[in-house]
């Protein structure tokens, strides 16, 4: 259900989206709120079941497919975009288009897997570091089960070696990614123990192999960046840079737009990024994909992981562009994905609080769209919007009055 929650940022794949296919229903009342602000001429919202598989469900509807291939051939064109490329989402892309021609470009070297593998990320950031001082590789280690990672982290620890991370070759959005620290842990029974309840708690960590990397000790500002960019046949095109906002090692939104990066980190962002996709492309990957970074104290950025597909600050991204095409300007956008609720409230209580703050902000020169508007009532609720303005100081005040004016629709409600 997590997953269904997070397919409502489908409709921020692009700045101008066609039909779009969601698994989880949510009120037509958002989707005018979101229109407020944003110029999407062409959208429209349809709901299907999600089993065994949305991409298998909209391949088998002959309805959909007709009404998707129409789309694609409307005037100016359009593409069939999705958050990760599967085999689910090539069936569908095939019944709908047909199949690739054989020829057609580059054969991939490496399979989907490898793309999303911070194991095989490691490899193309060590080469496209040679001759690059500013960028910093972690040193990684690969263990292929989990006594073995245990019996190294514990002799780690016992030698007195600084904090290292704890990563799961195909972790997401901070899940199979933990930060361990040599007093921590002390002995192999405790590392394994450790290792067990990971799992439990978090099952991305029980996908083999594990990784031990270095531990970058981030830099009090402008720590944890991102460079966008998309593969075509014509090569590797910009697609942005942002800040991202994490907590902890979970991603919770990003800033993009003017200001967002200081011009010389946004140049070593950009030119890194570019290195790494040409390396993809070359490698037989299209699409869209991400190269996120640390900046460490010293000023230099590690490289972290590759994400073969959209990203959470693409939304940031799709957003700006939206709003900079109808305004003529460039416009800075701060998301916030788990923007955290004191408790469980129906999905039109949401809608009248996010009203209000829309209201409110509208009088400072702010944009607000909400964009996760379904996981109100779960058990641990939350709920996700972007913020829109002119620069970033205009717009984290925004932030932060957001959150005091959540804060006090929670305490009209204990009233």
């Amino acid at each position: 259900m997590e997953g269904h929650h997070y397919a409502g940022l489908a409709l921020f794949y692009s700045a101008d989206p066609g039909p779009v296919f969601l698994p989880l229903r949510f009120d037509r009342s958002w989707l005018d709120m979101q229109r407020r602000y944003l110029h999407w001429p062409r959208i429209s919202v349809h709901w299907t079941a999600g089993e065994p598989g949305v991409s298998d469900v909209l391949a088998a509807d002959p309805a959909t497919v007709a009404a998707l291939r129409t789309a694609l051939d409307a005037p100016g064109g359009g593409r069939l975009l999705a958050w990760g490329e599967t085999a689910g989402t090539e069936r569908l892309r095939a019944a709908v288009s047909g199949p690739a021609a054989p020829g057609g470009g580059p054969a991939r070297r490496h399979g989907q897997a490898s793309f999303e593998s911070k194991r095989e990320a490691h490899r193309r950031f060590s080469e496209c570091a040679r001759g690059r001082p500013e960028i910093l590789i972690p040193r990684q280690e690969v263990y292929d089960d989990a006594e073995t990672a245990a019996t190294a982290l514990a002799a780690r620890a016992e030698a007195g070696t600084g904090p290292v991370m704890l990563k799961s070759d195909f972790g997401v959005g901070g899940f199979g990614t933990r930060l361990v620290r040599p007093d921590e842990i002390p002995t192999q029974d405790g590392m394994w123990a450790l290792l067990r309840a990971l799992t439990d708690d978090d099952a991305i960590f029980g996908v083999l192999p594990l990784l031990v990397e270095e531990y970058v000790e981030p830099h009090p500002l402008h720590c944890q960046l991102t460079y966008d960019g998309e593969i075509t046949g014509d090569g590797v095109a910009d697609r942005g840079t942002a800040l991202m906002h994490v907590t902890g090692t979970h991603y919770r939104g990003a800033t993009t737009g003017p200001g967002a990066l200081p011009e010389p980190l946004r140049r070593s962002v950009t030119d890194f990024g570019r290195a790494v996709g040409a390396m993809l492309a070359a490698e037989g990957y299209r699409g869209w994909f991400d190269v996120d970074f640390v900046r460490a104290r010293d000023g230099r950025l590690a490289p972290t992981e590759i994400n073969a597909r959209r990203t959470g600050p693409c939304v940031a991204m799709a957003i700006a562009a939206n709003l900079g095409a109808s305004s003529g300007r460039p416009v800075v956008v701060r998301t916030e994905d788990t923007l955290p609720l004191p408790r469980a409230i129906p999905e039109e209580r949401l809608h009248a609080r996010f009203e209000t703050v829309a209201r409110v902000l509208a009088g400072r020169g702010i944009a607000f769209v909400p964009t996760l508007v379904t996981a109100s009532s779960e058990k641990v609720p939350y709920a996700g919007f972007a913020l829109a303005g002119t620069s970033i100081p205009e717009v984290d005040a925004a932030m932060r009055h957001v959150v005091r004016l959540m804060s006090g629709s929670a305490e009209e409600d204990e009233a």
